[in-house]
């Protein structure tokens, strides 16, 4: 850990860009790591779009040294808007860049900016979810998320349909987010998986 630390503010490891598909982004922050996401589309028309991917692949083989506090992700971000946008939106060389500071240059541009779009993390909908159950329902869906399919049952049965499809789907919920997104995903959670599931598609909520 201190070693990683101290590469990274000294610069000693590799920046590279890199393209990947947006959804495998989204699926990596959103989901696995739990990350709320903030989404700002950007106004860019049909040619500073091409130019945009003409410089990502321009840059593809291009390494230089990355800073955990200055010359970061967040940092890099700008020259390759400016070099679309053909204008400079960001001062050269801060001393210290943080994601927030690339957002506010970026907010602060006229026209630059489309739409917000909130990405709740599936740790997020599922503190939602469970905050909508009573006491009855959250030990239904406890016992299923654990394997207790009997006691499960038995507690489901108590409940109106309605509320047995939150039940599930906060159980499912819970699943997905302990070993769900994983992508060697172990029998025994395929198999909790397919009773949560299964007891859902009979119901119509």
């Amino acid at each position: 850990g201190a070693l990683f630390a101290f590469k990274g503010l000294l610069g000693l490891y590799p920046g590279k860009y890199t393209a990947q598909p947006y959804y495998m982004m989204v699926q990596q922050y959103n989901n696995i790591e739990s990350r709320d996401l903030w989404e700002y589309k950007l106004a860019l028309t049909s040619e500073e779009v091409d130019r945009l991917a003409m410089h990502a692949w321009e840059m593809g083989g291009a390494e230089f040294p990355y800073y955990f506090l200055s010359k970061n992700c967040s940092y890099q971000l700008m020259p390759a808007l400016e070099a679309v946008l053909r204008r400079d939106i960001y001062p050269s060389s801060p001393p210290i860049t943080a994601p927030l500071d690339t957002l506010q240059a970026v907010t602060a541009s006229p026209g630059l900016i489309a739409g917000v779009r909130y990405r709740p993390s599936h740790s997020t909908v599922m503190r939602s979810r469970r905050s909508l159950l009573s006491p009855d329902e959250r030990r239904a869906a406890e016992a299923l998320m654990l394997g207790a399919t009997e006691e499960g049952d038995r507690l489901l049965a108590a409940l109106p349909p309605e509320r047995q499809a939150l039940a599930l789907d906060s159980a499912q919920d819970y699943v997905l987010y302990k070993e769900g997104y994983s992508p060697d995903v172990p029998e025994r959670v395929r198999s909790l998986e397919r009773t949560i599931l299964t007891r859902r598609a009979k119901l119509d909520s």
